[in-house]
């Protein structure tokens, strides 16, 4: 019996950042959430020995070279080419193309965007890729494709109506498994997202694979150790403290890189670590043990140096050049300082501070 892991290539990096419809007519690259997911995707492959191919396109190509350097390209499985609706947002065709939009989403098998691919045309060409595929090859294989392309496999592989493509779930940097006999095919039905271990280690490969520089990496690894120590003190969750200061700085140098951070992190599933990031910067009511730890952590290192909150703050208010700025700096020692009071660290706040 032979598998074959159809695997979906990293979240793209979509035109002006915002999500778009992205078919076979368009070619961007990684994001830096895909980078992160196409890690974990190989991590999780790792043990498994398999053959790379990929559709050709640049999501799937750099989405695969972390699977193999030896990926090799099959345009069989190039994503369905949208027409006159790529690179669109949804929105924008919805207004656009209200009939045809509408139509679309009633029979999908039979009505393709205008200009674009049929769901008929597409199944062709990759059902009979995969059937060459199978034929030249030995062992078991990992084909990094697109939703679309994937759906009409899995279509075909179940025996569904090609219509009934959107049934099948497939986040950025999922796979499904497909059964091959020698002459049917039978697919699993849920996908499966990666879940490598969540160690110190997948924390500095994510950070990698988002493209952190090396002090803010350094200052993050700071910052886990601290958190963890600090965690131990109130009796919260050490590791996941540990894990979210590990990654806190991931998105630094984006606009509201606490945000930004965040929503990485949830691309790849590691929800709790992310609600604690967006915190990191302003804690928020309600806080927990964890998130304390790793607001408190951050703001008692200056890069990898352990320093107080009165030498922190004091240099960081140099850079407030508006009142909105001041106010904010103001807010986050008040903070800090009371934190670190009920973490019964000695820290004293200046009399004309706070």
């Amino acid at each position: 019996m032979r598998r074959i892991y159809l695997c979906r290539h990293g979240m793209p990096a979509f035109p002006q950042g915002e999500k778009c419809c992205i078919g076979g007519g368009s070619d961007p690259g990684l994001s830096p959430p895909g980078r992160m997911q196409a890690w974990l995707l190989a991590r999780e492959l790792k043990a498994r020995p398999v053959r790379v191919f990929h559709s050709g396109m640049r999501r799937a190509a750099q989405t695969a070279a972390y699977l193999s350097e030896q990926a090799r390209p099959l345009p069989a499985f190039r994503e369905l080419d949208m027409g006159q609706w790529e690179g669109l947002t949804f929105d924008a065709i919805r207004r656009r193309f209200p009939e045809e939009y509408a139509r679309r989403g009633e029979d999908p098998a039979r009505y393709p965007p205008p200009g674009g691919e049929s769901l008929a045309a597409a199944a062709a060409r990759a059902a009979e890729g995969l059937r060459a595929l199978l034929a030249d090859t030995e062992g078991d294989l990992a084909v990094v494709a697109h939703a679309g392309v994937i759906r009409l496999l899995l279509c075909a592989a179940g025996g569904a109506p090609l219509g009934a493509f959107l049934r099948f779930s497939l986040p950025y940097g999922c796979y499904y498994v497909l059964a091959w006999d020698g002459a049917h095919l039978r697919a699993e039905e849920a996908p499966r997202r990666p879940a490598p271990a969540r160690s110190a280690e997948t924390c500095r490969a994510l950070l990698r694979a988002a493209g952190a520089p090396g002090a803010v990496a350094d200052h993050c690894a700071a910052a886990a150790d601290l958190a963890r120590a600090l965690c131990a003190k109130v009796g919260g969750n050490g590791d996941l403290a540990f894990r979210a200061a590990a990654l806190h700085d991931i998105a630094k140098g984006c606009p509201d890189h606490p945000r930004a951070g965040a929503d990485w992190l949830r691309a790849v599933g590691w929800d709790a670590e992310a609600d604690i990031v967006a915190r990191h910067q302003d804690l928020g009511p309600d806080a927990s043990p964890e998130a304390k730890a790793v607001y408190l952590a951050d703001k008692l290192l200056r890069g990898t140096e352990r320093v107080s909150l009165a030498a922190r703050f004091a240099a960081s208010l140099e850079k407030c050049t508006t009142p909105e700025a001041r106010a904010a700096h103001d807010r986050r020692a008040a903070e800090a300082f009371r934190l670190a009071a009920e973490f019964h660290l000695q820290e004293t706040a200046p009399e004309n501070s706070c």
